[in-house]
């Protein structure tokens, strides 16, 4: 990390967060956030207090730190070619 600048470790954790956008924007990555929620609910005794806890960490987490998912994500999925460089244009 020494050796990177700060705009390299920005691209860096940029594309970290654009993948993760785009897995937790998914109807699966959704469903996923809800099970996790409504099973905080059902933990005995602690269950009514856990579950909004555990309900707007969520939606601070994806929300605000993660964050929707950007063209970046739309067109990796769509045009995954356009990312490969010519070196890896073979595959």
């Amino acid at each position: 990390m020494d050796s990177q600048t700060d705009e390299e470790i920005e691209e860096s954790f940029a594309s970290v967060r654009e993948r993760l956008a785009a897995i937790t924007h998914t109807r699966t990555g959704k469903v996923m956030r809800f099970l996790v929620d409504g099973g905080a609910g059902a933990v005995p005794v602690v269950g009514p207090v856990l579950a909004p806890v555990v309900s707007l960490l969520d939606t601070f987490i994806v929300e605000e730190l993660i964050g929707k998912p950007g063209p970046i994500s739309f067109l990796g999925r769509s045009y995954p070619s356009i990312f490969i460089d010519g070196s890896d244009a073979t595959r």
